[in-house]
């Protein structure tokens, strides 16, 4: 018999949990794979579970009803021997499958493992974690050190009955007694290293045994499976005694455990028990999204994702100023030039696919945008060569270096900003700024000076930050693996480079009209203005999933864009005043130091005053729409670019640049505000 041809039987055992039961239905019923059937056990309940069951009317459920409760390991017993299917699965009611559970596991179902099980996400609440992540034959000994294989499997229901199902006397690891007396009978286990479906930690439903009847059970389990646990497996269950009851251990118990396997978790185990206010405030975070301590609580909601999002414009503003300070003006102007060029790249090429890792239908498919993302990065890579050879580029090996370090960077950087990790962000990007502080510092100390200097600051820098988001990331597969259609990419990339187009080539056309050193402080004033943006941004990234909600309405959204309006008017005002200062202080005229910020002020203020708009039609599927509003902006920003770069243009004719490149957004932004309104108007009346 086929994969395809095998039912497959799925038990969830309910008592009084009528809500969270819907839910764990509804995930099974949209399996991709449709060959099953389900019994719910009505172990008791007096909510109306029996009610809403008996009026359902669906041939693939069915279900059983305890007038007394039984327990669920009893209750599934009962549903595995109700079920005449070839295979059998369990859900906790107050779980859910994800799409291709079913699928997923029959894919990897063979007959010469005892089972076959999945990894999955623990939902603390506000965020999830990935656990179980990697494929693995698990072997009894691997069984009897940990339940490895999660609390749900794919098994013969026959192999179930054979063995006598769950074991109702024990208080607590019934899952994983009946795993390691299917391993010891049938053999190894195969664990999918895929994430296929959500355990809810919500311990206000009471899910999780108490301590003393895991205690009890751990006793039990021991006494049971005594003959077949080596030392190994008894010094780890010893272990998960000290665990349970929380008990602290030393760093020489350490040490000697560790030899024993499970390092990873008795280490963490070990950080929690010396941490425990710390360990106490991060599973507060993770299921609400905030802590109790106010101090801390700021740090985390509010300094945290400022520090994360104005990140990348703060170390520019720090490498440019070390490096105009410690290494010379002149040193900097190429790097400048090429930098923002660079950057303006990665935003077409990188950013582009990255954004997708922000929309709802994508969330669970970082991996297969990641690998999609790697046609942006040959792209960026063969134009930047190009632009070498066209005499734009001055450095074509370091920013080759850049333009691959800064591409995996700003993708994981998405995938923080998609589940709110700013912390990571935060830790990240304050490395690159010590990094940029520091390396032209000790440059400088030890006598060098090179025009290459500031790009071997910046790839160091940006190295030690991808470093650390990989290290630090939450390693887990995706959950689906969807492709972007490249139009919608090419939309995006139109989009998000049009509005940063006429800011970051700022410093290109600067170098080719003014000065070296004036064209370093033209970058620098950028930079010190990407500082300025840090709220808005911030605010901008806080408000991706409302304006990606399904349920988003006019009022919200206007809300939004009247807040983030007001947000980059007074964020602008202080860049200026910033920006001005500083460029005085490093000793520049105050007629240089204004202007240049005036002219970079009213470029961010008029591309960034639809950005509500525009986004809010971007995430709900008219990126084409954006994509062509954009273009118009793109397209007079490149023939002002030619028009300089060629010289038709002098410095005496500058003046009808900036209100030629403002009158597009300005065009741009009240287009999309008619065209936003008018799409909530038609699904309002739809």
């Amino acid at each position: 018999m086929t994969q395809k041809a095998l039912s497959v039987g799925i038990y969830i055992p309910s008592k009084n949990r009528l809500e969270l039961l819907k839910k764990a239905l509804d995930s099974v019923l949209s399996q991709s794979y449709q060959n099953f059937k389900i019994c719910v056990v009505d172990d008791g309940s007096t909510d109306g579970t029996f009610e809403y069951l008996s009026t359902l009317n669906n041939p693939k459920i069915t279900f059983i009803r305890n007038d007394e409760s039984i327990g669920a390991c009893a209750s599934r017993n009962k549903a595995i021997e109700h079920l005449d299917t070839d295979l059998v699965t369990g859900l906790d009611d107050d779980d859910v499958f994800l799409p291709s559970r079913l699928e997923d596991l029959l894919n990897v179902y063979d007959d010469k493992y005892a089972f076959v099980c999945s990894g999955y996400f623990w939902d603390y609440g506000t965020h999830k974690k990935s656990l179980f992540a990697k494929s693995k034959v698990i072997s009894l000994s691997n069984a009897l050190d940990l339940n490895q294989c999660s609390n749900q499997i794919l098994v013969k229901r026959e192999r179930v009955i054979s063995v006598n199902g769950f074991d109702a006397n024990l208080p607590a690891l019934q899952d994983h007694d009946l795993w390691v007396r299917l391993i010891a009978k049938f053999g190894d286990a195969y664990r999918l290293g895929k994430e296929l479906y959500i355990v809810n930690d919500d311990r206000g439903l009471e899910r999780i045994s108490s301590v003393q009847n895991k205690l009890r059970a751990i006793d039990l389990f021991e006494n049971k499976h005594y003959a077949i646990m080596s030392k190994r497996n008894r010094e780890n269950f010893s272990f998960y005694r000290k665990k349970i009851k929380g008990d602290k251990i030393s760093f020489l118990e350490l040490l000697t455990s560790s030899k024993y396997g499970l390092s990873n978790l008795k280490m963490r185990h070990a950080f929690s028990q010396s941490l425990e206010s710390l360990s106490k405030h991060r599973l507060q975070y993770m299921a609400h999204g905030k802590v109790e301590n106010a101090k801390l609580n700021w740090l985390l909601t509010i300094f945290a994702p400022l520090l994360a999002t104005g990140g990348p414009g703060a170390s520019r503003v720090i490498l440019l100023s070390s490096c105009i300070f410690f290494l010379g003006a002149g040193n900097t102007a190429s790097f400048g030039s090429d930098f923002f060029i660079l950057m303006l790249l990665n935003t077409a090429f990188s950013q582009s696919f990255g954004f997708f890792v922000l929309k709802q239908e994508y969330l669970g498919s970082f991996k297969s945008v990641l690998k999609q993302s790697m046609l942006g990065l040959f792209s960026s890579s063969a134009i930047l060569v190009c632009l070498f050879f066209a005499g734009i580029i001055a450095n074509i090996y370091f920013t080759l270096m850049l333009v691959w370090i800064l591409h995996f960077y700003y993708i994981y950087r998405f995938k923080r900003i998609a589940n709110h990790g700013f912390v990571i962000l935060a830790i990240s990007e304050c490395l690159i700024a010590l990094a940029c502080l520091a390396i032209p510092l000790l440059m400088s100390l030890n006598g060098f000076e090179h025009p290459n200097a500031p790009y071997f600051v910046y790839v160091v820098a940006c190295l030690i930050g991808l470093v650390t988001v990989m290290i630090l990331d939450n390693a887990s597969s995706s959950m689906e693996r969807k492709h972007i259609p490249l139009k919608s990419v090419a939309n995006i990339a139109v989009s998000t480079t049009a509005s940063i187009f006429a800011v970051f080539c700022f410093p290109f056309i600067s170098k080719e009209i003014f000065e070296p050193e004036t064209a370093s402080y033209v970058a620098l004033a950028i930079s010190c203005f990407s500082i300025a943006m840090l709220i808005p941004r911030t605010y901008a990234n806080k408000s991706m999933k409302i304006m990606a909600n399904d349920q988003l309405n006019w009022v919200q959204l206007a809300k939004i864009n009247k807040a983030y309006s007001k947000i980059i008017w007074l964020s602008c005002i202080g860049g200026l005043a910033f920006t001005a200062l500083y460029l005085i202080i490093l000793g520049i005229s105050w007629q240089m130091a204004v202007s240049i910020p005036v002219m970079i002020m009213f470029v961010f203020i008029c591309s960034q005053y639809g950005f509500a708009n525009l986004t809010s039609l971007s995430l709900h599927g008219e990126e084409a729409t954006v994509a062509q509003l954009n273009l118009f902006v793109l397209t007079i920003s490149v023939v002002v670019l030619m028009l300089l770069s060629l010289h038709i243009i002098d410095n005496s004719n500058l003046y009808w640049v900036l209100p030629a490149i403002c009158g597009g957004f300005i065009f741009r932004n009240f287009r999309a505000k008619r065209i936003a309104l008018d799409r909530f108007n038609k699904v309002h009346n739809s």
